[in-house]
């Protein structure tokens, strides 16, 4: 039997280019909910937020079953060909979603198929590695991921460029992002090789990687973690560290509140095109991808605790100054241009934000329990994310943009304020606990 060093070493990493594909795809369809739903179905940012909501909810029971699936028979490849191929195909199904209730149910039925791949992915990569090459293949792995979705992105731009720029090209990006999904599947088959050793990830406590951008209707490419419904809460979990993770969640409701209505804001008040929102996204992506290579330096150099305030102080800020853009009705190429910058400086931020809580979060917790808290950190975020889209389009639709935004800035503050105090007490318990930040 091959050992997984000789797996490594005759395979090497050519397998990536699937997954290059796969977030290239996934970039080139990113923005295209609030564009659809407005430009194509031409309804209102209600709709946006109903439409991301559901969409978001189908990925999270998946998430858990393709896992379980994976781990109970300890198959990998074919969880990740599944995903791409089966993903891909019913991303074709747009051609005829002519409402906004067709729509949702081909992309809920896309999200159920192509959550597939996500489980997997870390699974994969350190079942067919030496240990000690882990921190490196997983750091290769996470660039070639970022780097498909920036090209995606850009991709999508030019194509409107060069091309066109109306309803039914978000329909023609839809259908070649199916494309790619499927082509992205055919080089998992022939290149990936399945695994000759299995892991179980409770396992690997210490082995996690970070969202590098936030996408609420797309879950990261590669996730670890994840809680099984046949297990019983784990009650090693302090109340610390509870309210911890609760005020994780908290503060991704507030910042779903404020990036849910957000494209629909460009596109209704500041009149947008879909171009203007593609770059809007990429520039979002390109400055989280490279934030991304530097945010552990800063946070092994700072401390988590002063790097997560100043990036949520930064976050408030520029929430705060799209609030007062709302309120006044202050228009023009000059606005836009400074909110598409804002928004790329947001995703910068975000790799700090999530670096930072993961090592809090790592730095006090036991290492037997390590794996399950971080399990609990994405699903308590991702419930946040859901139940803030549901949130925002409603307040958005009721209240105006500029309302809606101003409450976000309040949300952000709240549980800020809340998270600070809930890690003094996390770790006022654990003194002396010390941890580097992920890679």
């Amino acid at each position: 039997m091959e050992t997984a060093q000789t797996v490594e070493s005759v395979h090497g990493n050519r397998w990536f280019i699937g997954y290059f594909f796969s977030n290239l795809a996934s970039g080139l369809i990113s923005p295209l909910i609030p564009l659809y739903v407005l430009l194509y179905l031409r309804l209102s940012v209600l709709y946006v937020g109903i439409a991301s909501a559901i969409v978001s909810t189908a990925s999270v029971p998946v998430l858990i079953l393709w896992g379980n699936l994976s781990d109970r028979y300890g198959r990998r490849k074919i969880f990740i060909v599944l995903g791409f191929l089966g993903g891909g195909a019913s991303l074709f199904g747009i051609m005829f979603a002519s409402n906004i209730w067709l729509f949702l149910g081909i992309l809920s039925l896309f999200q159920i198929i192509v959550m597939a791949s996500v489980p997997v992915a870390t699974m994969i990569i350190i079942e067919n590695s030496a240990r000690e090459s882990w921190p490196n293949v997983m750091s290769r792995f996470n660039m070639v991921a970022s780097v498909g979705n920036v090209v995606g992105l850009a991709a999508g731009a030019i194509s409107i460029i060069w091309v066109s720029s109306n309803a039914q090209m978000l329909v023609f990006l839809y259908i070649t992002a199916g494309v790619v999904y499927i082509l992205a599947g055919v080089m998992v088959h022939l290149l990936i090789p399945e695994p000759v050793k299995k892991i179980q990830r409770k396992k690997l406590a210490g082995i996690y990687s970070v969202r590098i951008m936030e996408k609420l209707r797309f879950f990261p490419s590669n996730m670890i973690h994840i809680i099984s419904p046949r297990q019983p809460s784990d009650r090693s979990l302090s109340g610390a560290t509870w309210g911890f993770l609760a005020s994780c969640a908290f503060l991704m409701f507030a910042f779903q509140v404020f990036f849910v209505p957000f494209p629909a804001y460009m596109i209704d008040i500041q009149k947008s095109s879909d171009l203007i929102i593609y770059l809007m996204y990429l520039g979002n992506a390109v400055l989280g991808a490279f934030s991304y290579r530097f945010s552990g330096r800063v946070v092994n150099s700072l401390g988590p605790g002063k790097v997560l305030l100043g990036s949520l102080l930064t976050r408030g800020i520029i929430f705060g100054i799209a609030a007062i853009l709302a309120l006044v009705y202050v228009l023009g190429s000059a606005t836009v241009f400074s909110l598409i910058v804002m928004y790329s400086v947001l995703g910068g931020i975000w790799s700090l934000i999530s670096i930072s809580q993961l090592t809090i979060l790592s730095n006090n917790v036991k290492t037997t329990v390590k794996g399950r808290a971080i399990g609990y950190y994405n699903s308590l975020t991702g419930v946040g994310q859901i139940i803030a889209a549901i949130a925002a389009g409603y307040l958005s639709e009721i209240l105006g943009y500029g309302v809606t935004f101003s409450l976000s800035v309040m949300f952000l503050a709240i549980s800020g304020v809340v998270l600070m105090k809930a890690i003094n007490s996390m770790s006022g318990k654990n003194r002396g606990t010390a941890g580097a930040a992920p890679a």
